[in-house]
């Protein structure tokens, strides 16, 4: 762990890593820049007026995204359900959501929950399951993070070069359904980064 200490010689580390420990915190002082067709944003987060930690996350574009969004679109046509999907960046945050037509309203929240958890915890939401049930090591885990974490399938992280990149989630149907649109979405990624 790196101490980090402000300008009067107080050590911050403590406090930065619980604030680092949320991602869904919006850090102050975002820039970006083009790398390599992805888009890298420059994470300063300031405490006071000293600033306590700074970082490089590689980030999918919009135009990725989307494209994503539409390989799973066409799975979910494909197995006739109406779905919503959503890409986040690495810390969770939405890239973008599509609804399609006459889906769940509930699956908005649902599927932007389950990209949030995958970046969340690095992992795809459906390897929760089952250690998030009764008298299991992660019982509970669903109710913390104010009910964000999805503890069922359908949210997957996306990696390139061995990073998190994005996250996507996808809510309407079954588990394994949303889990087999979703896959569509990685598969389609996993293409563009081969």
């Amino acid at each position: 762990m790196i101490a980090r200490i402000d300008e009067r010689g107080d050590d911050l580390t403590d406090a930065c890593s619980l604030y680092e420990s949320r991602p869904s915190t919006r850090p102050t002082g975002i820039s970006t820049a083009r790398v390599s067709g992805a888009r890298r944003a420059r994470r300063t987060v300031k405490w006071g007026s000293g600033v306590v930690a700074s970082d490089m996350s590689e980030s999918l574009t919009l135009s990725e995204a989307t494209d994503l969004i539409e390989a799973a679109e066409a799975e979910a046509e494909e197995m006739g359900l109406k779905m919503v999907i959503a890409v986040a960046n690495p810390e969770g945050n939405l890239i973008a959501q599509h609804r399609m037509d006459d889906a769940w309203l509930a699956s908005v929240e649902i599927s932007r929950n389950k990209a949030y958890t995958a970046a969340a915890l690095q992992m795809p939401t459906h390897e929760l399951a089952e250690p998030s049930q009764p008298g299991e090591s992660l019982w509970g885990l669903q109710t913390t993070d104010e009910g964000r974490i999805v503890v069922f399938g359908g949210g997957y992280p996306l990696e390139a070069d061995g990073e998190i990149v994005g996250t996507i989630g996808v809510s309407g149907g079954e588990v394994e359904q949303d889990m087999a649109v979703a896959s569509a979405g990685v598969e389609r990624f996993e293409e563009r980064h081969a």
